[in-house]
């Protein structure tokens, strides 16, 4: 604790933009929006995917057209990617825009507890795997 209330810990919050995924907009909305959010003073933008670009290549091209703003990735269902692609993904981001790049991963939303096991499990190997080949370049802290 730094200063504040005397027993209280500090909190802290951050305020980002996400990718739309409106399909009745044009795909590349989402790019100019990025724009427009780091131009604005915004410090992280959540870069999903649906119907319309992969996750990783909208990333690259935010991250192309932006200057700032950081690149958070998902969430991606860890049950859609196997690890080594979304190792792959990410390290692509992360070199080809020179920027370190945040990734969130979740689960398919299933309700049953075999299913559930598998997803905690799919995603432990996944963020492994993105881990390992990150420390093989210079982004990974």
């Amino acid at each position: 604790m730094t200063g504040g209330t005397p027993g209280r810990a500090e909190v802290g919050a951050e305020v980002g933009v996400v990718t739309p995924f409106w399909l009745d907009r044009p795909d590349t909305e989402a790019v100019d929006i990025a724009v427009t959010a780091d131009r604005a003073g915004f410090g992280t933008m959540w870069i999903g995917e649906m119907a319309t670009f992969d996750a990783f290549a909208l990333a690259t091209a935010v991250g192309a057209a932006t200057e700032g703003i950081r690149l958070r990735i998902g969430p991606l269902a860890a049950g859609v990617r196997g690890p080594v692609a979304v190792a792959l993904g990410l390290s692509s981001v992360a070199t080809l825009t020179g920027r370190e790049v945040d990734i969130a991963l979740g689960a398919l939303p299933f309700e049953e507890r075999t299913v559930a096991r598998a997803s905690k499990g799919k995603i432990r190997e996944t963020s492994s795997a993105a881990r390992r080949r990150l420390q093989l370049g210079p982004y990974y802290r």
